[in-house]
């Protein structure tokens, strides 16, 4: 489907993904982000950019373990684990992640997917 915000249309999958992640901007990212119910702070920008900076060198999307280490790596401290994760994107953060992000689902989650028959998310 398309979407249309501030004059930019954007391709938007069932799942509320954009279908090309080269078309994300902030304008999106907020958008997204207060459909999901998140605030958007430095903290999860800082997140944001690391994702969208690994999809770009690796062409996916970083396991939850990798992103905690290169925040508690860059942060210095050890708030970064997944409770801190789910405190800033409660009900599914990998998934708000990467739909805030504008990037698509992760190799595990297409995979809970399809083991357990429907729109599992991790």
């Amino acid at each position: 489907m398309d979407m249309a915000l501030k004059g930019k249309i954007y391709r938007i999958d069932d799942d509320g993904c954009l279908q090309d992640p080269k078309t994300w901007d902030k304008e999106i990212a907020h958008y997204i982000a207060q459909r999901e119910g998140v605030e958007m702070r430095d903290f999860h920008w800082e997140m944001i950019g690391f994702l969208r900076e690994y999809y770009e060198q690796y062409a996916e999307v970083p396991p939850v373990k990798k992103l905690m280490g290169v925040m508690q790596q860059r942060n210095g401290n050890g708030e970064w684990d997944n409770k801190h994760l789910k405190e800033l994107y409660p009900a599914g953060p990998s998934r708000k992640l990467c739909r805030i992000a504008g990037l698509p689902k992760t190799a595990g989650e297409i995979a809970n997917a399809a083991v357990l028959g429907g729109g599992a998310l991790i």
